[in-house]
């Protein structure tokens, strides 16, 4: 339900699956010439601790200085921004592996945490049950020859109604006559 109810050993091996997979998304990117995604250097929320996201901070701090942006537009207005973002990126397993780090369907600027928070502060989710796309759909299994056979006798039907018809049609003129 929640990123703290993931495993430890989960988390380190899906950290590397990760890593892997934007890596060879990367290589695809290179070749088309497109910019590059940002390689995590974690994929979930427990791995963030305080003082990662100040290291994080202060290297991003340091970059944007070097770049010449004024301290207090840094300090007010970039950097909450940036951390954020850099927070949402190192989050990748917990969106989605977690339920309540997800995104919510209904307004994607918060997750689902905060969209059960918004509606009661009471709530609390203790179970859920998770449906994929056409689970619980049965798929009606049949047999191509025995349909167009289905098919066909019907075709048939319908032709020997018509030569009735056609004959019918025919007797009578011959009676009008």
């Amino acid at each position: 339900i929640s990123y703290k109810d993931l495993a430890a050993d989960f988390i380190e091996s899906e950290n590397k699956a990760i890593i892997a997979d934007i890596e060879k998304e990367n290589e695809e990117l290179v070749r088309l010439g497109k910019p590059l995604k940002n390689i995590p250097q974690y994929v979930s929320r427990v791995q963030l601790t305080e003082e990662a996201i100040e290291a994080a901070k202060a290297e991003m701090r340091a970059e944007l200085i070097a770049e010449g942006k004024p301290e207090k537009v840094v300090d007010e207005r970039i950097m909450p921004g940036k951390i954020a973002r850099w927070i949402e990126d190192n989050c990748q397993l917990d969106k989605t592996h977690a339920l309540l780090s997800q995104t919510y369907v209904m307004d994607d600027s918060m997750t689902v945490e905060e969209a059960i928070k918004a509606c009661d502060e009471s709530i609390e989710l203790v179970e859920y049950v998770r449906f994929e796309l056409g689970d619980g759909i049965e798929k009606k299994e049949e047999d191509f020859a025995a349909e167009v056979a289905a098919q066909m006798s019907q075709i048939k039907k319908v032709e020997r109604w018509i030569v009735k018809t056609i004959q019918r049609v025919q007797l009578y003129f011959l009676i009008q006559k």
